[in-house]
């Protein structure tokens, strides 16, 4: 997992911002509470490149 990481505490992640393609925005909408947010899940992969970008 992330344990053997070294993460310095003043570091600048740049992360991809969330991207909803214009024929999945009607299902995104649907699914998406009135008054909430969507959010971009990162799997542990994703994340553990995120980290060795730094």
């Amino acid at each position: 997992m992330l344990t053997d990481k070294k993460i310095p505490k003043d570091v600048t992640i740049n992360v991809p911002l969330l991207a909803i393609a214009q024929q999945e925005l009607p299902a995104k909408l649907a699914a998406t509470p009135p008054g909430s947010i969507t959010d971009v899940t990162y799997t542990l992969p994703q994340t553990v490149a995120l980290l060795d970008k730094k």
